[in-house]
Parts: C-alpha cells; structure tokens; sequence
C-alpha cells in the first residue's frame, strides 16, 4: 500500500463501518464502538506510513479499536460498581436544581473556604444534608 493521505482515506472509508459493526457485537454498545474506532484510526493515520508497510493494516487497527473497546468497557463497569458502592444512581448524581440546600453547594462553599492547618475539612467540621 502507499502512504499517502488518499490512500488512507481510502482505507478509512472502506474498513470504518465493518469494523464498527463487530466491535458492536463483540461489545454491545455502539458509542463506546464508535469512540474505539475512531481513536484507532485516529493511530493508524498518524502512524500511517509504518502502519500501511504492515502485512495486514486492518488487522493493527482491528487490534488497537479492541484494545480501547475493553479499556472503555472496563473503565465504565469499575466507575459502575464505584457509584454503587456510594449508593449513588448512575444516571443521576448530581441533585435537581430546586432543591436549596443540596450536598454539592454545601461542599463547593466549604472548598472556597482556605484550611486551616489540622483540618480535614474547612467550615463545618461535618455537613448539613438536611
């Protein structure tokens, strides 16, 4: 293969949606797919003139999208169990807006606050959540 751009493009164009549909089956969710492709072409192009010499570009690429497929797939189940473990919903961890005194506004008050030496935390020694 050649190294040129349009070579690549070629190669981009023709290899994105097939590969995009495997790492759909193999991971079961298409925006996390979709990223894995993207940063793995995202690779090759800037290592295209070594990538394009390989025996088999698209199976580096294949490698390098399954790679980052497992990475995101992992880092989403660790930060899963992590909420649950703080009793914290996924979909909702940040208070609804009506509610006056929420435990974030608490917190982000108490960090402006400088520490005093000693102290874990400044302000109250715990919060109000009530």
């Amino acid at each position: 293969m050649r190294s040129d751009g349009r070579d690549f493009a070629a190669f981009y164009e023709a290899e994105r949606e097939p590969m995009a549909r495997t790492l759909l089956v193999i991971g079961g969710d298409a925006e996390a797919a979709c990223d894995a492709v993207a940063e793995a072409f995202s690779r090759a192009y800037e290592r295209w003139s070594r990538v394009a010499a390989m025996g088999s570009p698209m199976g580096w690429v294949y490698q390098v999208a399954l790679n980052d497929l497992r990475r995101r797939l992992r880092r989403r189940a660790h930060e899963g169990r992590v909420l649950r473990r703080a009793h914290v919903e996924p979909r909702n961890v940040m208070p609804s807006s009506s509610d006056r005194r929420t435990p974030w506004r608490d917190s982000r008050r108490r960090r402006s606050t400088p520490l005093r030496p000693g102290r874990r935390h400044a302000g109250r020694s715990s919060p109000s959540w009530s």
